[in-house]
């Protein structure tokens, strides 16, 4: 009995088909999905993923380059010259109060280094490229 219920289920399930005008599904069909999905999840890779890698990586290398005599900006946007580097923290001038003599400091963690502004080498370069125009 159990038989003849799943071959009449069958039955009407063809029957159904054919009278709704359903497509059976094809193998293209079923292929189409986990290719939208794998391509969906490349492009996530490449549009956000690698750039904000790429970002880090520059960000990284920027810190362990940072030398005495930078040039630096911090997140907050405080502009000053690094005097003395630890593993995880930044010694800068900030500038001098009214008094060339009294100059202040600050302290910052070495993440919050924003970006270079002008190197130590530059403006030893600078310097020199000065002297011989001067000499001549």
């Amino acid at each position: 009995m159990f038989m003849n219920l799943v071959a009449f289920a069958d039955e009407a399930e063809q029957i159904v088909d054919s009278v709704e005008g359903t497509p059976v599904p094809s193998w293209t069909g079923m292929l189409v999905q986990p290719l939208m999905l794998v391509l969906l999840i490349a492009l996530f890779y490449f549009i956000i993923l690698r750039p904000q890698q790429k970002k880090e990586k520059k960000a990284k290398e920027m810190l362990a380059a940072l030398k005495v005599g930078d040039k630096i900006q911090t997140i907050g946007g405080i502009v000053g010259k690094v005097t003395k580097i630890k593993d995880d923290e930044v010694v800068f001038e900030t500038g001098s109060i009214g008094n060339p003599n009294e100059k202040s400091f600050m302290r910052v963690a070495k993440w919050a280094v924003k970006d270079v502004l002008e190197s130590s080498e530059d403006v030893k370069e600078e310097k020199q490229v000065i002297e011989v125009k001067e000499e001549k």
